[in-house]
C-alpha cells in the first residue's frame, strides 16, 4: 500500500516536467502540438510512419486532425520528445513539406478605444476595463435591449461631441410635432426631461456635463475621452430640487415599466440612474425623500448609484442622504486615487459605503467640445461605476439575458452583487468602507462568468465564484465509471489555455496531451475519449496557467 501511495505520490510530482504550458515561443517545444503544411498529393500518414521509424526516442507522431485539405493543413501531435533532432527541423526537411510550426493559443489583445485623451485616463485601465472591451464594449444586451443608463444634475451640454453620439432617442416620440406621441404625460421628451423648466431643453452646467463624460462619453469615436461602455445610451434629466428627483426617477420607472410589459414596443431599457448630489450630515430617517423610489425602481430592473459628501469624515457617524438610505437596489460610491489612496474629500463609512472608484484627478468632458483635465471629487466616482453597470449588461450569457427578461430585479442584483464581490482589495478602504476595496470591472465579468457557468443549485448556494473561479481544479467528472467519452468540468485561475492528460498509477502518460482553451462565457467543459482504454482505474490532471489538479475515474 505503502509503496502505491509513493508512486502516486511520484507521478503527481512529476507532472509539470511532464507536460508544461502551451507555449507562445515558435520554438518552445512544451507544446507537442504541430501544425504542419504540405504540397498536393503528398500523402501525411505515410510521412507520419517515416517520422515515426526515421526519428529516434520513440516520439508517437499521430495525426489528430484534418484542418484544411484544400489549403494542406494538418493537425499533428506527438507524446515524446525526439533523443536527438528537433522534430520540427526533421519535419521541415521532408518533401511535400512546406511548412511545420507549433499549434499555439492566440494572444488575445485587450481592447482599447482610439480617443486621443484615453492614454491619459488611468481611471479606465486601473479598474481593469480592457480586458471586458475585448469581450463587449456595450451598446446592447443579448437579447437585442438597447442599454439606457440615466442621469440626474442641473444642466448639461448633451450635444458636446463626445456626448451627442450616446445620447439616448424615445422611439416612439415625433421630436418637435409638440405632441406626447407615447403618451407618457411628457410632450417631446426625445432624450428625457429637464424638470427643472419642465421642457426638454436642458440649461448646460459643468457639473452634470463633467459626471455624463464619466459615465457614457461615447468610445472608440478617435477624439476625446473614452468611458466604460462606449454606445450605452443616456437619458438626461434636469433637477435641482428633492420634488424634482422624485419625479425624475418617476420618470425613469414608468419608462422602464413600459419597456418591461411591451417586450420593448415602448418605454426605455434602463438599468441605472446615477445622481452626484444629497444632503450633508443629515441621515435618511431624517429626510427619507426620493429614497422611497429606489426599491421600486429595482424590482423593475434599475440599480441607483450615488456618491457621499466630498469631505473626510465618516457617513455613519454624521450622516448622509442618500448614501445612508437603506436599500438592496442602491450602491454608494466614494473616490480613489492613481496610487489607489484615499483622496481627503472621499467621504467613508463601512456601513453605509459600498466601495471606491477612481474619482481624483480625471479627465472628463467640459462644456463647449472642451475636456477637463483634472477634475476630482466623488461626484466622478458614481457615475463611473454607473457606466460600469451598464457595460456589464451587455456580457454575451444566454442564462443572464434570459434572467433580465423573466426577473428584471434578480438581474440588477445579480449586477450589485458582480461589482461589491470584485473588488481590489485596498489597505486605505479598510474599515472605511463595506468592500474595503475599488471596483475592478475584469473581476466583475469573472464573477459572472462564474455565474453563467454553474448549475442552477451552484447559483442559489452562492458558491458559484470559488466553485468556477478561483483555482485551477476538477469540479465533476462524469460517467465514473466511463466507457467511451468522459466528461470533464473544470475550475480555472484565468482565461486562456490548459493542458490534459490521462496517466495510469505509474504516471505514464497513456495519450497526448490535449489543450482546451476557456474564454469569457465559453462553457468550462470538455471531453476525452477512453474508449480504447483497457478497463481499470486512471488518472486525469490538468495544468493551467498557475496551478494544477488530479483526479481518478475508473474505466469500464
Amino acid at each position: 500500500m505503502l509503496k502505491r501511495a509513493l508512486t502516486v505520490f511520484l507521478f503527481v510530482l512529476s507532472l509539470s516536467s511532464a507536460f508544461g504550458q502551451p507555449a507562445l515561443d515558435c520554438n518552445d517545444q512544451s507544446n507537442k502540438s504541430i501544425l504542419l503544411r504540405v504540397t498536393t498529393g503528398t500523402d501525411v500518414q505515410s510521412l507520419i510512419a517515416e517520422s515515426n521509424r526515421a526519428v529516434p526516442g520513440n516520439i508517437g507522431l499521430e495525426l489528430s486532425e484534418v484542418l484544411s485539405e484544400r489549403f494542406g493543413y494538418y493537425l499533428l501531435r506527438y507524446r515524446n520528445e525526439p533523443l536527438v533532432v528537433s522534430i520540427l527541423n526533421y519535419l521541415k526537411e521532408q518533401p511535400g513539406v512546406i511548412s511545420a510550426e507549433y499549434d499555439r493559443p492566440l494572444m488575445f489583445r485587450d481592447s482599447v478605444p482610439n480617443d486621443n485623451l484615453y492614454p491619459l485616463q488611468w481611471s479606465l485601465k486601473k479598474i481593469e476595463l480592457p480586458p471586458v472591451w475585448s469581450v463587449s464594449t456595450g451598446a446592447s444586451t443579448l437579447n437585442g435591449d438597447e442599454i439606457v443608463i440615466a442621469i440626474m444634475d442641473k444642466g448639461f451640454d448633451v450635444f458636446h461631441q463626445d456626448l451627442e453620439p450616446n445620447l439616448w432617442v424615445n422611439p416612439n416620440e415625433i421630436a418637435g410635432d409638440n405632441v406626447d406621441n407615447d403618451n407618457n404625460g411628457f410632450v417631446d421628451d426625445i432624450h428625457g426631461w429637464n424638470f427643472r423648466l419642465g421642457t426638454n431643453v436642458y440649461q448646460v452646467e459643468n457639473h452634470g456635463t463633467w459626471v455624463a463624460g464619466v459615465m457614457a462619453a461615447a468610445g472608440n469615436n478617435d477624439l476625446g475621452i473614452s468611458s466604460p461602455s462606449w454606445n450605452v445610451k443616456v437619458m438626461y434629466l434636469g433637477v435641482n430640487t428633492t420634488g424634482e428627483v422624485i419625479e425624475a426617477l418617476e420618470y425613469i420607472l414608468d419608462m422602464r415599466e413600459r419597456y418591461n410589459a411591451t417586450g420593448g414596443a415602448a418605454g426605455a431599457f434602463v438599468v441605472a440612474v446615477n445622481g452626484s448630489f444629497g444632503f450633508d450630515q443629515v441621515f435618511c430617517n431624517e429626510s427619507p425623500a426620493w429614497s422611497a423610489l429606489y426599491d421600486p425602481l429595482g424590482q423593475a430592473g434599475v440599480l441607483n448609484v450615488a456618491p457621499p459628501a466630498n469631505e473626510d469624515w465618516n457617513v455613519d457617524q454624521l450622516g448622509d442622504v442618500p448614501v445612508t438610505c437603506t436599500s438592496d437596489y442602491l450602491i454608494t460610491v466614494t473616490s480613489s486615487d492613481q496610487e489607489d489612496g484615499r483622496p481627503s474629500f472621499a467621504a467613508y463609512g463601512p456601513v453605509s459605503v459600498d466601495l471606491a472608484a477612481p474619482g481624483r484627478a480625471i479627465y472628463t468632458s467640459y462644456p463647449g467640445d472642451e475636456y477637463e483635465e483634472n477634475y476630482g471629487g466623488n461626484s466622478l466616482a458614481s457615475p463611473l461605476v454607473a457606466g460600469v453597470i451598464g457595460l456589464l449588461y451587455s456580457l454575451p450569457c444566454d442564462d443572464l439575458a434570459q434572467l433580465m427578461k423573466d426577473d428584471p430585479s434578480a438581474a440588477a442584483l445579480l449586477m450589485k452583487e458582480a461589482i461589491l464581490n470584485a473588488v481590489d482589495p485596498l489597505p486605505a478602504f479598510s474599515g472605511k468602507t463595506l468592500t474595503e476595496g475599488r471596483i475592478n470591472v475584469n473581476m466583475a465579468m469573472e464573477y459572472l462568468h462564474a455565474y453563467c457557468t454553474a448549475r442552477p443549485e451552484e447559483r442559489s448556494a452562492g458558491t458559484f465564484k470559488e466553485l468556477y473561479f478561483e483555482e485551477q481544479d476538477i469540479v465533476r467528472l462524469f460517467p465514473n465509471p466511463a466507457t467511451n467519452l468522459l466528461n470533464v468540468e473544470y475550475s480555472i485561475d484565468h482565461f486562456g489555455s490548459m493542458e490534459l492528460a490521462i496517466m495510469n498509477s505509474f504516471g505514464q502518460i497513456l495519450q497526448v496531451p490535449q489543450y482546451t482553451v476557456t474564454m469569457p462565457f465559453q462553457q468550462q467543459r470538455t471531453s476525452l475519449d477512453v474508449s480504447h482504454l483497457p478497463g481499470g482505474t486512471y488518472y486525469i490532471t490538468i495544468v493551467g496557467n498557475e496551478g494544477k489538479a488530479t483526479r481518478k475515474f475508473i474505466k469500464r
